[in-house]
């Protein structure tokens, strides 16, 4: 395992039912906000919660934390974005978003983190994937990742610090621990949802 893993962390869902997992309505679907040639026109997301109907019927209680999923993104609250804005990421963008909760109100003080970089930097000598590619992306499968020493040492840090995993069939979100640590600061974010690269497994 080399140092630069140890840098990194995956920023991912927990397997629990009361963290929600956003859904757009379909004014902002229909916008496809996750693109790179969408341009903020003024109007917020929405969000809501996928689960919504399931949880109030099974009586589960949502947790609204500073970091909110989408299936393959993040939305992050106003002290969050603070954070993350102030490191100037390059490639990464954010737009303003309302999560409509559970209980119907309206948390106006969200943004969507749009990471426009995909980079592929992880090592196809040393990770653990399956060597059959998706015929439909020409992307692998990923259980355990390496970076790439010889790419990531190419690409300046600004550049690098969150990022989409590329040349992969399950999307991941990375994030450097300098960005991670400051994260951890803010008192509603919770430990789950960082995972170290070098224990995460796909």
């Amino acid at each position: 395992m080399n140092e630069l893993n140890d840098e990194y962390y995956v920023v991912e869902r927990p397997s629990d039912s009361s963290v929600p997992l956003l859904k757009a309505d379909k004014n902002s679907s229909a916008k496809k906000y996750w693109t790179k040639e969408y341009k903020f026109d003024g109007q917020p997301l929405i969000f809501s919660n996928k689960k919504k109907e399931k949880n109030l019927a099974q009586g589960i209680s949502e947790k609204i934390s500073s970091i909110l999923f989408t299936p393959d993104e993040i939305v992050i609250n106003a002290s969050l974005y603070s954070v993350l804005s102030s490191f100037n990421i390059e490639g990464v963008e954010f737009i303003p978003a309302v999560y409509i909760a559970n209980t119907g109100e309206w948390h106006e003080d969200y943004w969507y983190v749009k990471i426009v970089n995909d980079f592929d930097c992880w090592s196809r000598k040393l990770s653990k994937y399956n060597p059959e590619a998706r015929t439909s992306s020409g992307w692998h499968y990923v259980y355990k990742y390496v970076l790439d020493i010889d790419v990531i040492d190419r690409v300046p840090l600004k550049q690098r610090m969150l990022f989409n995993m590329g040349g992969v069939s399950m999307p991941v979100i990375c994030a450097h621990s300098s960005v991670i640590m400051s994260i951890k600061l803010n008192p509603n974010v919770m430990d789950d949802f960082f995972i170290p690269l070098a224990e995460y497994e796909g």
